[in-house]
């Protein structure tokens, strides 16, 4: 089956908004969801980053949209669909990561690693539910963490938002299940990304960190961006049909010993 054969608008076009797109694993999910025939939307807060996007994959395929998401979500959708017209799905990927156990977390630092991780989503969501509903079909595939499902030390808000994240998606799949809008999430463990290099080059040593998040997966390695991009492009496409309110790791086995 073709990757986009499901309902389209007159012109052909599936329109999938992708958020945090100008970073690593956002990244790799446009250019992914690009080489598989969608039509992507890309937000980012990061102008600059768009740019790069831009000048990498520079088709009438992709547009970009600069959006500070805590403040500005519903306007985010809005203005996209106003632009590019019908919309098919929603890839929440934009996330923010604060490192502090409980007593190293201030109240700042709690409001905004949810309004980041888990408000804006919830946000984006609802706001492009009633053109999905409207169409009958479409997809929203919320990128959440094993942070979310098992304790990582230093990530108490984090791991709060990621486990909203995943409660968010089973919620709003048995809502809306019915209607041929499908949500599900997918759980990335530690991968190479800017993010992921900023904390470990803060770290003490470097190196010795960097040693220490690559073995502790079975697999001996971190993950990369490409790989979550390719679990969360299945979520996106067709031949995940019968999949709703379900998570699909990927970690690299780090969950499970």
């Amino acid at each position: 089956m073709d990757q986009t054969s499901g309902p389209r608008p007159a012109d052909g076009r599936r329109v999938v908004i992708v958020t945090g797109a100008a970073g690593g694993i956002g990244t790799a999910i446009t250019a992914r969801l690009l080489a598989d025939g969608f039509t992507v939307a890309a937000v980012d807060v990061n102008a600059e980053g768009l740019e790069r996007l831009e000048r990498r994959h520079g088709d009438a395929s992709l547009t970009t949209f600069s959006f500070d998401l805590t403040t500005e979500a519903e306007r985010c959708v809005g203005y996209i669909a106003s632009m590019l017209g019908d919309l098919y799905g929603l890839v929440n990927n934009a996330a923010v990561i604060h490192i502090g156990d409980a007593l190293a977390t201030s109240d700042d630092d709690w409001s905004h690693v949810l309004a980041s991780n888990l408000t804006a989503p919830f946000q984006l969501s609802r706001a492009i539910l009633p053109h999905l509903l409207a169409r009958g079909a479409g997809v929203i595939v919320n990128l959440a963490s094993i942070g979310g499902v098992i304790g990582l030390r230093e990530r108490a808000a984090y791991c709060a938002a990621k486990a909203g994240v995943l409660g968010l998606t089973r919620a709003m799949a048995a809502d809306h299940g019915g209607s041929g809008v499908r949500i599900n999430a997918v759980n990335p463990g530690t991968t190479e990304t800017p993010m992921v290099k900023t904390v470990i080059d803060s770290s003490g040593d470097p190196a010795a960190t960097r040693e220490i998040w690559s073995s502790r997966q079975p697999v001996g390695r971190m993950g990369q961006p490409e790989e979550i991009a390719a679990a969360v492009a299945f979520l996106v496409g067709d031949h995940s049909g019968y999949m709703s309110g379900s998570t699909v790791t990927v970690d690299g086995g780090f969950s499970v010993v």
